[in-house]
């Protein structure tokens, strides 16, 4: 069920793929940073949406490729040093990085509108960490997703911290 929203929140928009957009309410992220691929860990045996891990300022950082998470489709990389978009998020005391294609700009939520045209049909994993869709002035379509539920969502997965 969607939470009612302050209209005085801001999101911070990005492509989960090229042709996804999708927002997350800035209250959860805790930086916006760009890894090279040879700085993370590969870990084996977890989830095939986690990257690996990274370890920033005496924290491990797991990197998860949010795209994969959702069944979209797995973050390809062009070259090996080209950096990976991470929208660090956090929930109590935990913290996680979710690898993306392109980080967009800040909007306001009273500059969104309800969407002229629905998706129909999306993965369960995408639907479960979907809270409500948006068009902005453009007419982009926006999908706003709930960062708690990435994280209850990676705990149903079963990645362990």
């Amino acid at each position: 069920m969607n939470f009612p929203i302050n209209q005085h929140y801001k999101f911070l928009c990005f492509h989960l793929t090229p042709g996804i957009q999708a927002m997350l309410c800035t209250d959860m992220i805790r930086e916006i940073i760009k890894i090279a691929p040879n700085h993370i860990v590969p870990i084996y045996g977890v989830l095939s949406s986690v990257i690996g891990v990274y370890h920033r300022r005496g924290e491990i950082l797991w990197v998860v490729d949010l795209a994969c998470l959702f069944t979209l489709s797995p973050f390809l990389r062009e070259s090996y040093y080209n950096p990976y978009n991470i929208i660090v998020i956090r929930q109590d005391n935990k913290v996680i990085g979710l690898a993306v294609h392109q980080i967009g700009q800040l909007i306001n939520y009273q500059d969104l509108k309800p969407p002229e045209v629905v998706i129909k049909s999306i993965p369960w994993e995408l639907a479960y960490c979907l809270n409500s869709e948006h068009q902005d002035q453009k007419r982009q379509l926006f999908l706003h997703l709930e960062g708690e539920k990435i994280f209850d969502l990676l705990r149903k997965k079963q990645l362990s911290h």
